[in-house]
């Protein structure tokens, strides 16, 4: 099964490592697909910024594994508040 494209931006991407996703209820493989990198995850949110600046819609946030989100993607949330 070959690994299934996110999307930065409108764009499909692919990142680094792979990840299987599991049916929920018998774990049986249904799908793969690759792990963004940080570049790729700093890009989404740019273009999710870029898109709340010309829409006013509000931008969805998750944290990252520390609790938190890069110094570099609070910087870009705040500009588009």
């Amino acid at each position: 099964m070959e690994p299934r494209a996110f999307f930065v931006a409108g764009r499909p991407a692919h990142g680094e490592g792979e990840l299987t996703v599991t049916h929920p209820y018998d774990g049986r493989p249904v799908g793969r697909t690759t792990l963004a990198t940080p570049d790729q995850v700093e890009a989404a949110v740019a273009a999710a910024a870029a898109a709340r600046k010309s829409t006013g819609e509000p931008i969805a946030t998750c944290p990252g594994a520390d609790g938190g989100v890069s110094a570099a993607t609070a910087r870009t949330m705040a500009a588009a508040s």
